[in-house]
This record gives C-alpha cells, sequence and structure tokens, in this order.
C-alpha cells in the first residue's frame, strides 16, 4: 500500500499566511472538503418556492443601470448561457430585470 502525502503548497490562498496559522487553515479547509466542492445542478425544490407578489399594473423598473459596451453584452450572454447548459442556473421568469455587472480578474 503506497500512501501519497498531501502537498501543503496545493492551497495557494493561504500562502501569504503566518506559518503558525497556515497549517490550522489548511487542516479546516481539509475537513470541510465536502463544502468547496464544484455544484453539479441546482438545489433540489423546497415545499414553500419564494415568490414577490407584484402589484397589478404597476411599472417594472426595468431600466439600465449602466451603459455596456457590445462586447461586455456577449461575454455576459455567452456566461450566462454556458451556466445554463451547465444546470448552475434556470432560465429566468421574472418580468424583472437583474443587476449584472462584469469585474476583471
Amino acid at each position: 500500500m503506497v500512501v501519497k502525502e498531501q502537498h501543503k503548497d496545493q492551497h495557494d490562498a493561504f500562502s501569504s499566511c503566518e506559518s503558525q496559522f497556515k497549517d490550522n487553515l489548511v487542516k479546516l479547509v481539509d475537513s470541510y472538503q465536502i463544502w468547496f466542492k464544484e455544484p453539479k445542478h441546482l438545489p433540489l425544490k423546497w415545499e414553500i418556492q419564494h415568490e414577490i407578489q407584484l402589484l397589478f399594473a404597476a411599472p417594472n423598473p426595468n431600466v439600465k443601470m449602466y451603459r455596456m459596451s457590445i462586447i461586455e453584452n456577449e461575454e455576459i450572454n455567452k456566461q450566462i448561457q454556458g451556466l445554463v447548459e451547465k444546470g448552475f442556473t434556470r432560465p429566468n421568469s421574472s418580468p424583472c430585470g437583474s443587476p449584472i455587472i462584469l469585474v476583471p480578474k
């Protein structure tokens, strides 16, 4: 039986921490590894679904929050389509819009 030692360098998020805290943080994150997995699907539906009641005949505040270039708009559409295809999100059924902003890495 071969036991492979876990490399502590795989936790790059803790690279700037002091060594006395880094070991404890790595152990803590490893003990809760199940919560850090990438999701594979949407959560199950609950018995009670959240719903926002809109006033009848009230206008929706669907106004662009800021101007967006064509390139930004295409990128947002591409990312949203990718999330829908992976099953991480569903198409919006709300008559109201949702604000989206691109942040450079």
